[in-house]
């Protein structure tokens, strides 16, 4: 994490810090539940960058799709590096839904869209459903 670089972290920043090393051990101990974590890239001095995960979950989604141990992806992205791995996935014969938000920060591109099987809107309403 980016307060982890400086030299003389804070007492909050230390904190910070283990909090998230604690949500990651917890994330970590569930069954069939994979964390992929990239590296930051330090674009200047308080603006940092993740890299790496993207490749790391298109590997995840190829290796699965055609090792037959996925029947449907569901991708929550607007990133378009993923489609190559989305049409690798559909061609192992795996079903891709694309999981979007109307509000999204990343304006969802035309290829991402129709490269994906299915589309689903993420609403309140969707929310509400899956929490009960």
């Amino acid at each position: 994490m980016p307060y982890r670089d400086s030299v003389n972290p804070s007492n909050d920043d230390e904190q910070r810090y283990r909090k998230k090393q604690q949500f990651i051990e917890s994330l970590r101990s569930l069954s069939r539940f994979e964390i992929r974590l990239g590296h930051l890239l330090r674009l200047d001095a308080n603006d940092f960058k993740q890299k790496g995960v993207d490749v790391l979950l298109s590997i995840d989604l190829t290796r699965l799709s055609w090792r037959d141990k996925i029947e449907k992806a569901i991708l929550i992205t607007a990133d378009t590096d993923f489609i190559p791995a989305i049409q690798e996935a559909k061609n192992a014969g795996v079903t891709t839904v694309l999981a979007y938000c109307d509000k999204m920060e990343r304006p969802i591109s035309k290829a991402l869209y129709q490269v994906c099987d299915e589309r689903k809107l993420i609403t309140s309403d969707l929310l509400r459903e899956c929490s009960q």
